[in-house]
């Protein structure tokens, strides 16, 4: 992370860890359910209570991470650009340079659609301001960050079965004695990817809600680091279209379902197939099945359907006074 990030963590860094550790889950805690009210949902306490039962916001808590922090952080961007306040949407996203692969989805989206150059806009500010703010407590902190980077982006130094992405799911399958193929296979995934989103940018850019989830949907595919507890972020879209599109609650809750069910299994399936490699077998683990993004490819596949069979309704596409064909 930049050294900006550790300056929220001063005010707890002189407390005992335990106390350190319960004020942070208290904050995340705090974070989910504001971010939930931010997006607005019809009822706010049940999608928390249901956002409390997904496994990876056990995890944040029980790994003491901070990605509820950053699903506030998508919330109150998505709410200052439904209110057309898209400078300081710019502003408040820049809070997610503190790990920069969060924001694949949403700069992508906002490179190709003109209507949100303000918003690329504040988030260059923002990241100059964090800069400025952080670099005359922690120059050497800065330094020091900089000159690790190329050995930090490799994005390697981690347990596999933790992270859910088409990066993790090639290397586990085909595990690191293959090389470069499962580095091949991922970019070409990811390359993927940026043709199906761009597609679907061209069909819903209409839609706030719908892009916005999808940008979301995209990041966690083709980012290089999608550890379990960032997949809190996929509350997102689940709460935002819920709430958008209530005539096809019923394929969102299958949709969300899948998720939920293959996040609840597939890190600890993953670690147990390692386990079962080294103790049984005494060799190195692999090829290791990831069944989250299984189920990713799965739900992928009918939101497209969805998007391209004009099942939305019209209205529910509907932003800045533009209007387009639902399929």
């Amino acid at each position: 992370n930049p050294p900006f990030f550790a300056l929220f963590h001063v005010p707890t860094a002189g407390l005992p860890y335990r106390v350190s550790v319960w004020i942070w889950n208290g904050i995340s805690i705090a974070c989910l359910f504001f971010g939930i009210l931010l997006l607005r949902p019809e009822k706010p306490w049940t999608a928390f209570g249901w956002a409390l039962t997904f496994m990876p916001t056990f995890t944040v808590l029980s790994y003491g991470q901070t990605s509820l922090l950053t699903f506030c952080c998508f919330a109150l961007c998505y709410r200052l650009l439904e209110a057309d306040r898209r400078f300081a949407a710019g502003l408040v996203a820049s809070f997610l340079w503190m790990k920069p692969p969060l924001l694949m989805g949403l700069l992508l989206w906002w490179l190709w659609d003109r209507r949100y150059h303000r918003v690329l806009a504040g988030l260059i500010v923002g990241g100059a301001l964090w800069l400025a703010v952080s670099y005359p407590f922690a120059a050497a902190a800065w330094h020091q960050f900089l000159a690790e980077l190329p050995a930090n982006i490799r994005f390697d130094n981690f347990q596999w079965w933790k992270s859910h992405n088409a990066r993790a799911f090639w290397r586990l399958l085909f595990t690191p004695d293959s090389a470069p193929l499962p580095t091949l296979l991922w970019v070409a995934s990811a390359a993927v990817g940026i043709v199906v989103f761009q597609r679907l940018w061209k069909a819903c850019r209409a839609s706030l809600p719908l892009m916005f989830g999808l940008a979301i949907w995209f990041m966690l595919w083709a980012s290089p680091h999608t550890m379990v507890y960032e997949w809190t972020a996929a509350l997102l879209p689940a709460i935002l279209w819920w709430k958008q599109f209530p005539k096809q609650r019923s394929r969102l809750l299958a949709f969300i379902a899948l998720i939920w069910a293959a996040l609840f299994v597939s890190t600890d399936f993953g670690q147990i197939q390692e386990i079962v490699y080294r103790s049984k077998y005494g060799i190195e683990p692999g090829p290791i099945l990831q069944v989250s993004v299984l189920a990713y490819l799965a739900v992928s596949f009918g939101l497209w359907r969805w998007i391209q069979d004009g099942s939305l309704d019209r209205d529910a596409v509907r932003h800045d006074d533009e209007t387009i064909p639902a399929g």
